[in-house]
């Protein structure tokens, strides 16, 4: 069940699990920040313990959560003989899922990420776009032209490892 915040998501979900048995799997990803309930709609804790949900509060905000995090965890989770539902705004992390992206090994690069950074600062984020449309055509098309963060993650992924920040199975 996918959809921005507030058009019901979580009323629906919540129907089709308690009728059917399902636990939710949220693809939202900020509901995995603990203390972040402002502006994320987050299911209530009554009906967390009515219907089990996994992904929500299970970091502090300090702390990262990436793609990756998030595939490893549905990885985990979503198995043959488990009755998870996935629910959630995320699209980068729906589209994921459906597409059966491959995401490289690739732990952060502080250095790459700050020349990358500085970069932005002085030729703009629509020519760093323009290099990923280059070297990663897949992620270009997944990633907002205006979405610095993971125009950044991408080309720092592809030059970190040499591989390309996504691909299909």
């Amino acid at each position: 069940i996918v959809g921005a915040t507030a058009v019901g998501k979580t009323q629906y979900s919540l129907d089709i699990a308690t009728q059917n048995g399902y636990s939710i799997l949220s693809a939202d990803s900020m509901q995995v920040y603990r203390e972040m309930d402002i502006g994320t709609a987050k299911v209530s804790p009554h009906d967390r313990k009515r219907v089990p949900h996994f992904l929500i509060d299970i970091i502090n905000p300090d702390q990262p959560w990436t793609l990756r995090h998030f595939m490893d965890a549905s990885k985990m989770l979503l198995k043959p003989n488990h009755k998870i539902m996935v629910v959630g705004g995320t699209g980068l992390y729906i589209r994921a899922l459906i597409e059966g992206f491959e995401l490289p090994e690739s732990g952060a690069n502080p250095e790459i990420r700050e020349t990358l950074k500085q970069r932005v600062a002085s030729e703009g984020l629509l020519s760093l776009y323009q290099e990923l449309c280059l070297k990663d055509p897949a992620s270009a098309v997944v990633i907002n032209p205006a979405d610095a963060f993971r125009i950044i993650r991408a080309l720092e992924i592809i030059e970190k490892t040499g591989q390309k920040a996504m691909s299909y199975k």
